[in-house]
């Protein structure tokens, strides 16, 4: 399977963790109680991580949610990166259990804390109509950029003509100029988001917004469904199970946002299949 093996041992670790993971602090208030400063989001600043020595700033928050609270942290120099508990394992230096257990007392100690901070809302950046982006794309791509995308879904262990051919017909993939375009959709078909990768590159299309699960616009109502990480594990999962009674969703970002209430209630009257990755997942809000 793309990424992961469907239920089994690989569920368990990020199941776990988001259980565990329901009350945790701010990452940017996080931050500055364990390192005296205050972070805006997409700020860089010397990487304050332990074991870097860092002479040119590579370090900064971001992946805001919808209050502007980052949920994630980087260095493009140490290469680290995470969420909260992550930040808290790799500068206190303890195990996972230990920074949940530190991550909750701090969780505390914000709610009670009175000090004033500036979280700055987040900017919004130029857009341009989805739906035109994506068209454009579309229309730009030919045997080269074919031969692109077919070669960054063998990476993903997405083989064969058939599936090759399900990726772009029913989830709509494209490539152009060197780039792969995986759109995102809302419950009615219209593009809400683009995703695009080059090599190990990651970005969105600015405007982009990932509300809804992604696979939610091929919501069958079926009694059955799948939740997978990624976008590759979720086609790749489709397609094998295109001919039984059962959807297919994923994370919109991985496992690192929180879990929002429409899709508990998408799923809450279905039985649920988890297929996660196995590796260390970050916590999920509920």
């Amino acid at each position: 399977m793309a990424d992961s093996e469907m239920g089994g041992g690989g569920v368990a670790p990020a199941l776990r963790r988001a259980l565990l993971a329901a009350d945790l602090p701010s990452l940017d208030w996080a931050f500055w109680k364990l390192t005296g400063t205050w972070l805006e989001s997409g700020k860089m600043i010397s990487c304050p991580l332990p074991g870097h020595d860092d002479s040119t700033p590579s370090f900064n928050l971001w992946s805001d949610n919808e209050e502007g609270v980052p949920q994630r942290y980087g260095c493009f120099g140490c290469g680290r990166k995470g969420d909260v508990v992550d930040l808290i394992v790799t500068i206190k230096g303890i195990d996972e259990d230990e920074a949940l257990t530190v991550a909750h007392k701090m969780s505390k100690e914000e709610k009670a804390d009175e000090t004033p901070h500036k979280r700055e809302p987040s900017r919004p950046r130029p857009t341009r109509a989805l739906a035109d982006e994506y068209d454009r794309i579309v229309s730009a791509m030919r045997m080269p950029e074919f031969d692109m995308l077919q070669q960054y879904l063998h990476s993903k262990n997405i083989t064969g003509q058939d599936i090759e051919q399900f990726v772009i017909d029913d989830w709509g993939w494209v490539a152009a100029r060197g780039i792969i375009a995986i759109p995102h959709r809302s419950e009615d078909g219209t593009i809400t988001g683009l995703k695009y990768r080059q090599g190990d590159k990651k970005w969105t299309e600015p405007g982009s917004q990932f509300t809804q699960l992604y696979g939610t616009w091929r919501d069958g109502a079926y009694k059955r469904a799948v939740l997978c990480e990624g976008e590759s594990d979720t086609v790749w999962t489709a397609y094998h199970l295109r001919d039984q009674p059962i959807d297919v969703f994923g994370l919109p970002s991985g496992a690192q946002q929180e879990i929002r209430t429409e899709w508990l209630d998408r799923l809450s009257e279905r039985e649920l299949i988890l297929a996660f990755d196995g590796d260390k997942a970050p916590p999920q809000k509920c």
